[in-house]
């Protein structure tokens, strides 16, 4: 789960479609990944239960910089925080240091959640919090059919409800996260290898009775093949092969069978002065004359392609 996280204010503020493309892979954060999909499922859980119409339960949904202590302080300094509110914090959070696990990291994302009802203990109210509680695990664990950034690991671990002198009481629930900010596979320079096993792990057991059939000696191998299907023949398109000074043709190749596991060509032009092709197969007029560009398939099919390089007149 590998993806470029983009605040929601970078998406209203971003307006110019010129933006240089950034790649995904360098420019991850999938923290604000997970923040931004709790939050909204947390947004979903609604005052009025199974009424999509309802606002939303939760008037306040932020990271927890301290709220909640500054309001419960001598001074009050937090004038705009509305209640009920939900804080979201990262605590734990590690990386793997595996070479195979880079970039791959755990922790706890912890929600605090107050409500506003200051009459806790009234026998109504006591187990309120705990419904609240249940919702909210329900939201979240419903958002994992949504949200990508979930979907890697987001289970619930504790609830808890300290014991406080305050009227309004937080309650928290804690999920153990996983989360990956890059992908070690970046780092990988692949190459395919074949496997190369014995023929037989006991040459004992080859029926010496049977036609045709020889002990095989230890210095063989055989190989997979992983079901790869070769190249029998290829076909250069298209069928034109008048080109003018100055201008491009573009060549595709054709498979047989077309079902072809790998498909990768290279061309060659035989005359650069007449004509010049790219790795693309796009090829190039230079000078009048008569050229033939050269398509290899991987496993050395070769085919040409007679080209007519003219002058155009006028």
């Amino acid at each position: 789960m590998i993806k470029r996280y983009i605040s929601n204010r970078s998406i209203a503020e971003d307006t110019d479609d010129t933006q240089a493309p950034v790649d995904p892979t360098d420019n991850t954060n999938t923290l604000g990944d997970v923040f931004q999909a709790i939050k909204r499922a947390i947004l979903t859980v609604k005052e009025e239960e199974n009424n999509d119409d309802s606002p939303p339960l939760f008037k306040t949904v932020a990271i927890d910089t301290g709220q909640f202590e500054r309001v419960m302080s001598k001074v009050n300094t937090e004038y705009e925080t509305a209640f009920p509110a939900c804080f979201v914090r990262f605590t734990n959070v590690h990386f793997l240091v595996a070479q195979q696990r880079i970039g791959e990291g755990r922790g706890i994302i912890r929600i605090r959640f107050i409500l506003n009802k200051l009459d806790n203990q009234h026998v109504n109210w006591e187990t309120y919090p705990f419904y609240i509680a249940e919702r909210l695990n329900k939201a979240i664990q419903d958002a994992k059919k949504v949200e990508e950034a979930l979907q890697e690991r987001c289970n619930l671990m504790y609830f808890d409800m300290p014991q406080s002198t305050n009227m309004l009481q937080a309650y928290w629930l804690d999920y153990e996260i996983y989360f990956k900010i890059t992908s070690s596979y970046k780092y990988a320079d692949w190459i395919k290898k074949k496997v190369i096993t014995p023929p037989f792990t006991n040459h004992d057991d080859v029926p010496n009775d049977k036609p045709n059939v020889e002990r095989p000696t230890y210095d063989e191998s055989s190989t997979f093949n992983d079901l790869i299907v070769n190249a029998e023949s290829i076909q250069i398109m298209p069928n034109n092969n008048r080109l003018a000074v100055g201008e491009q043709m573009v060549l595709s190749v054709v498979f047989f069978p077309d079902n072809t596991t790998d498909k990768k060509v290279t061309y060659e032009s035989l005359n650069d002065s007449i004509a010049t092709v790219n790795t693309n197969g796009v090829v190039t007029g230079i000078q009048p004359g008569m050229v033939k560009v050269a398509v290899e398939t991987s496993n050395g099919i070769r085919a040409y392609k007679d080209i007519v390089v003219y002058l155009k007149l006028g």
